[in-house]
């Protein structure tokens, strides 16, 4: 069977990925990518205007790959609260699984440009939307929406840091545990 093969482009986007976790927004350079490619310091220009472009590129590979996995589950998942559980914990498993997008969602780089910021905050857009329909049809308001999603983003981010730090064993009985905390904020008694 024969692979996919990775264009030039691509090549960029995941050497420029893996570079901003370990380095941050502000090392960034394109020169410094092409030359992690093997390829010349020209050749980013063909796919990306500067630096921010590529960056913006990069940030667009993060959310389709997020939104794939969340696309699959809203499908599947009927029951909006069960829809909801299963997209945090496959948010956290998604950002262990991609130890580079972790290193990027969670910098908080002050570095990157405010087009790039924005894209980041589309990340959790879909799953703010489903928190605040939940919340809704609850008849709860607004205000309840806004703090439960700052609640769930805080549990999602803490269980993604205190896993991936080793803090908390990354195995089921863990992924059980943060399932029941997360089920347990839904509930809207």
């Amino acid at each position: 069977m024969g692979q996919t093969k990775i264009t030039s482009r691509e090549r960029l986007i995941l050497s420029g990925l893996r570079l901003i976790s370990e380095n941050g927004v502000a090392a960034f350079s394109l020169r410094a990518v092409a030359a992690d490619c093997g390829l010349s310091c020209a050749a980013p220009y063909r796919h990306f205007k500067n630096k921010d472009d590529l960056l913006l590129a990069i940030l667009r590979y993060i959310h389709d790959a997020w939104h794939r996995v969340q696309s699959v589950i809203i499908a599947e998942e009927k029951d909006l609260r069960r829809c909801l559980t299963k997209i945090c914990i496959a948010y956290i498993r998604f950002l262990l699984d991609n130890p580079s997008f972790r290193a990027i969602v969670m910098s908080g780089d002050r570095g990157m440009p405010p087009a790039q910021k924005q894209l980041m905050g589309k990340l959790s857009e879909r799953t703010v939307q489903l928190i605040h329909t939940y919340v809704a049809n609850a008849g709860l308001t607004e205000e309840a929406a806004h703090r439960k999603t700052g609640l769930i983003r805080a549990l999602l981010y803490g269980y993604s840091f205190m896993l991936s730090s080793g803090e908390l064993p990354e195995n089921e009985d863990s992924f059980a545990l943060i399932e029941r905390v997360v089920s347990r904020e839904f509930d809207l008694s």
